[in-house]
């Protein structure tokens, strides 16, 4: 649903800027800043558009920001009201460039806010499951796994790691549970059997 509205927004962008770009001057629309400050915020909203909805493809954002605006002033020397000017290419595609850094900028600070909250849930999520949970602490010998928490009555099982992490599963059963526990590299038998067959949920 998001990505189809950030579609529909740079659609509705691109078809505004192609129609002040190549309509003659006098259905241009008016100037809302300067002419030049207008040409560069309108190319620079469209490309941080473009990488927000796209952020793997910010090589080609950055692309079609000298692409774009030099295919549309070439296609103003077909109209006799209007005339294509390096300058405005310079300037808009300046715009694109500088909305390549911004659609990143707004890309990254998104994604650590909703690694924060999603650590900030896990930990809650943790912290409720051993004050309300009747766990029973499995012994375990691993430099990877510090300690196994495994509560029967719901199928819940946290790891401890020694590097400080935690890792929340549901679904699991008490012989999983106890074959992670007495393997012989519990490391080893969490990366390739016990992680790949369980849920984590925080």
């Amino acid at each position: 649903m998001r990505k189809q509205f950030a579609l529909a927004a740079i659609v509705v962008t691109f078809i505004v800027i192609a129609f002040a770009t190549l309509s003659p001057l006098s259905f241009r629309p008016p100037v809302i800043f300067t002419v030049n400050t207008d040409r560069f915020l309108a190319f620079a909203g469209l490309v941080t558009l473009v990488v927000i909805a796209y952020p793997r493809r910010l090589r080609y954002a950055l692309i079609a920001s000298f692409v774009l605006p030099a295919a549309l002033e070439m296609m103003q020397a077909l109209s006799p009201t209007r005339h294509a000017d390096l300058a405005d290419v310079l300037i808009k595609s300046a715009g694109g460039v500088i909305g390549c850094f911004v659609g990143l900028l707004v890309v990254t600070m998104g994604r650590r806010i909703r690694r924060r909250i999603e650590q900030k849930n896990s930990r809650r999520r943790m912290q409720l499951f051993m004050a309300t949970a009747k766990t029973t602490e499995l012994a375990v010998q691993s430099r990877m796994i510090q300690s196994i928490h495994f509560s029967p009555t719901d199928g819940k099982l946290l790891l401890r790691f020694s590097d400080g992490r935690d890792g929340l599963f549901e679904g699991v059963s008490r012989a999983a549970a106890e074959a992670m526990a007495t393997a012989k590299s519990p490391g080893q038998f969490y990366l390739e059997e016990f992680k790949p067959r369980f849920q984590r949920v925080a």
